[in-house]
């Protein structure tokens, strides 16, 4: 009698364990296997082993699409160079003084070499010293031949009875031409003008012209002399105007005859 009990109460027991179990593993985690193996001895109990469902692999990162190269900075075109302005040609004060200066009027058949003027003090304050043999440039109180303005070429017509370079000036009209030489360069200049003028209105009339010259970029010479032949009454003015410059065919440093 006493072992049935003892049976029947060792049943209940076992019966009451697996319901704990049972209820705790209602809060297991999903893909846990609910598996019980029973032991030789009823009173212990085996907790199944967890079986982990294969977690897949997360699938790759895509690949960034390549960033498309930057298309090449065009290169910037050369900046042109600025052309640099031509310096103006003319005849330098040095050139004039080493006699490699020519003055040529092909009409009247003057060729010679120019001097250079002086200027000097006399009672009637100050002037420009005699041209003799050779006409005179004016470097002082004119430009140099070839730039803007006036330059002043001076000489006589004749000296007591002797004719002199600047004899028959007064032959030439609108249109002639008058040519001036240097080692490097050949101005040539067309008569634009002739007049006779006081001696008191030479450098009135000069002054003018040289000022009007310098305004509109006008390069002129001016050729001055006595007249009437023989007198010193009055001046005989030749204006003349600078058409071409070119290089000179050859040196005349050494030139002491005409053409």
């Amino acid at each position: 009698m006493k072992v049935r009990i003892r049976l029947v109460i060792a049943l209940v027991v076992s019966v009451g364990i697996c319901s704990g179990v049972g209820i705790f593993l209602k809060g297991t985690p999903v893909g846990v296997e609910e598996t019980f193996t029973s032991s030789s001895n009823p009173k212990e109990t085996v907790i199944p082993e967890a079986t982990v469902s294969f977690v897949p692999e997360a699938s790759e990162t895509p690949e960034v699409s390549e960033v498309p190269e930057v298309s090449e900075v065009p290169e910037v075109s050369e900046v042109p160079e600025v052309s640099e302005v031509p310096e103006p040609l003319y005849i330098k004060t040095i050139e004039v003084r080493e006699g490699t200066v020519w003055l040529e009027i092909p009409k009247i058949n003057v060729s010679t070499l120019v001097d250079i003027a002086n200027i000097i003090s006399t009672t009637n304050g100050l002037s420009l010293d005699e041209p003799h043999e050779n006409p005179k440039w004016v470097p002082d109180w004119s430009v140099n031949i070839g730039l803007p303005g006036v330059a002043l070429i001076y000489g006589h017509r004749q000296w007591g009875p002797s004719p002199k370079v600047f004899t028959d000036l007064d032959d030439l009209v609108f249109g002639d031409e008058v040519i001036v030489k240097s080692t490097l360069n050949l101005f040539t200049f067309r008569v634009e003008e002739t007049m006779v003028v006081s001696p008191d209105e030479v450098w009135e009339v000069i002054i003018q012209r040289d000022q009007n010259g310098k305004e509109h970029d006008k390069s002129q010479l001016a050729l001055l002399t006595c007249t009437p032949w023989g007198t010193d009454w009055r001046r005989l003015i030749v204006f003349l105007t600078l058409e071409e410059v070119s290089n000179a065919p050859e040196s005349r440093s050494s030139y002491t005859g005409m053409e």
